[in-house]
């Protein structure tokens, strides 16, 4: 193991590989069922997109910080991970579940929602590691 790389690596990639793939089906999964349940919506094409493209921010969001994550804390990878995997799981139940029994006689209502959701657990998951990851003493580094 090369110096300055996390304790726990062997448990962290596997973590953080299921944590992209995850995101990134997600997010191909989450866009599908939006177009699927809108698709009487086709001529609209402006409203289309932006819901498409509020649909996907979450996990753009999420594959952007996967992506910035190496130098962080291991206990704030393991709190994006772990979100990533929420976020994304979530996202798709929910809108699975929708597309099958829709939760609403307003179709858009859930594509609202669930990204509004998927950002703040987001935040406020890396809200909290960031703060007790601030207030931890100093660790044994210097070995």
């Amino acid at each position: 193991m090369s110096k300055g790389a996390p304790r726990h690596g062997g448990l962290l990639s596997p973590l953080r590989s299921a944590a992209l793939f995850t995101a990134v089906a997600g997010a191909a999964g989450s866009l599908w069922l939006m177009l699927r349940a809108g698709h009487n919506n086709g001529r609209i094409v402006p409203l289309v997109i932006l819901f498409a493209m509020w649909v996907l921010s979450p996990f753009l969001a999420l594959v952007w910080a996967h992506g910035s994550s190496r130098r962080w804390t291991t206990g704030r990878q393991v709190t994006l991970y772990v979100t990533m995997l929420i976020v994304s799981l979530g996202s798709l139940a929910v809108y699975g579940i929708n597309a099958v029994h829709p939760l609403s006689a307003k179709g858009a209502f859930i594509f609202l929602v669930v990204p509004a959701a998927g950002w703040a657990l987001t935040a406020a998951g890396l809200a909290a590691s960031a703060m007790l990851t601030s207030r931890r003493p100093p660790s044994d580094e210097a070995d």
